[in-house]
């Protein structure tokens, strides 16, 4: 697996892709009542298929928070990205439930185990080897 370089130009900090895949994670909020897991593509030739692969792990994993599919998400990190990329809003810190779940070590690690699982799917069905 080939590595990220950072470097810094001016005020702007820049990321050059080495990677094989792009995988952002993050918790989401809410003004109302939301809850669950989402992830976001923006290119349905190439970001889609990864995306269908985490979700699907995500979904199969038992969680305690419903997935909620697939999105396009219009995001500068998917957006602007070479690489196969993948947003992950991984629950709601909004939403009680959530935040409870999302801070426990047992959800962190499944979650975690079942990207990872997605990311092996991927790669392995797009006969890139990565």
């Amino acid at each position: 697996m080939r590595r990220s370089r950072l470097s810094r130009t001016g005020s702007q900090s820049r990321s050059v892709p080495a990677g094989d895949a792009f995988v952002s994670l993050h918790h989401n909020s809410a003004a109302g009542p939301a809850s669950g897991i989402l992830t976001f593509y923006y290119s349905g030739a190439k970001d889609k298929p990864l995306a269908a692969a985490i979700e699907r792990r995500l979904a199969e994993a038992d969680l305690g928070l419903e997935s909620q599919g697939l999105s396009f998400g219009n995001f500068h990190v998917l957006r602007e990205n070479s690489l196969p990329a993948v947003l992950l809003e991984l629950g709601f810190l909004t939403n009680p439930h959530d935040e409870e779940l999302a801070r426990t070590e047992a959800y962190q690690s499944a979650a975690a185990r079942a990207i990872v699982l997605g990311l092996e799917d991927y790669f392995a069905s797009s006969g890139d080897g990565a």
